[in-house]
């Protein structure tokens, strides 16, 4: 099958041969967002806390329409590609969330869209999100007092904010995840970020960065996934390798935190 794909100039090939491999697609659809958390990668584009330090920093313009990242989308699930996830920056920031997320291409049964957010906006667009095809919300929990969340996302809303888009996002859609970053700004809040998933019977997927440890937890139990313990097979998500689709160039490295201040990414 033939990839309409375009931007003629630019040079396509990886793209169409990773339409065979039937993996899994990050579709970035911005680099900006409204938190600017230290361990940002933003898709390999220009993290915000960077931009907020740096103004001369600034991420790639957008070259893709949404009409472009839909006749991609379909050329790749109709080849077989088998998860996409949508994310930014914030992708709910962008103009192009609700034409893209509202017209997505059908997908055979063992496909599936998920959309990746810091939920501050999830009930703003509750009503047109209920429209979409997605098969799943993973929402970004790395703290859960006003004084974490200020601390790693350098924000002025409070954490009621993020803990009402999850709720809107529960009344939405019935796969609801989320994702924790273990830190020692949240150290002490795993306990209760814990509790409040088990309590709503969430999907956890918590991450620490130091020494690359995994836990999962899951509404059936903590899965360990430190290096000695015995797992079950990975998901099919986990042994494959996955590719990314933006409407933009990567950015430069950004030096490890370590050579940080505490708090304040340069």
């Amino acid at each position: 099958m033939a990839l309409q794909l375009p931007s003629a100039d630019l040079d396509w090939t990886a793209l169409r041969n990773f339409a065979m491999l039937r993996g899994q697609l990050r579709v970035s659809l911005t680099p900006k967002c409204n938190e600017k958390c230290w361990f940002c990668h933003n898709e390999g584009d220009v993290p915000p806390p960077f931009t907020h330090l740096n103004r001369d920093a600034r991420p790639r313009e957008r070259e893709m329409t949404a009409g472009d990242f839909l006749n991609v989308l379909g050329g790749l699930v109709d080849a077989g590609l088998e998860r996409v996830y949508f994310t930014g920056g914030e992708p709910l920031l962008s103009p192009l969330a609700r034409p893209v997320l509202t017209q997505l291409p059908d997908r055979g049964p063992d496909a599936t869209y998920t959309l990746i957010t810091n939920g501050t906006l999830v009930r703003r667009h509750q009503e047109w999100l209920s429209t979409t095809a997605l098969d799943k919300v993973k929402i970004s929990l790395h703290y859960f007092s006003d004084e974490s969340l200020k601390a790693i996302a350098s924000v002025r809303f409070g954490i009621a904010t993020i803990l009402d888009g999850i709720e809107a996002a529960r009344e939405t859609f019935e796969r609801v995840e989320l994702n924790t970053l273990v830190q020692r700004e949240n150290e002490h809040e795993l306990h209760d970020i814990l509790t409040y998933a088990l309590e709503r019977r969430l999907s956890v997927r918590a991450v620490h960065r130091a020494g690359g440890h995994r836990l999962q937890c899951r509404p059936e139990g903590l899965r360990d996934r430190r290096p000695g313990h015995h797992q079950p097979p990975a998901h099919p998500d986990q042994r494959r390798g996955g590719g990314g689709l933006r409407g933009r160039a990567g950015a430069p490295d950004l030096p490890d935190r370590r050579h940080r201040d505490r708090g304040h990414p340069s």
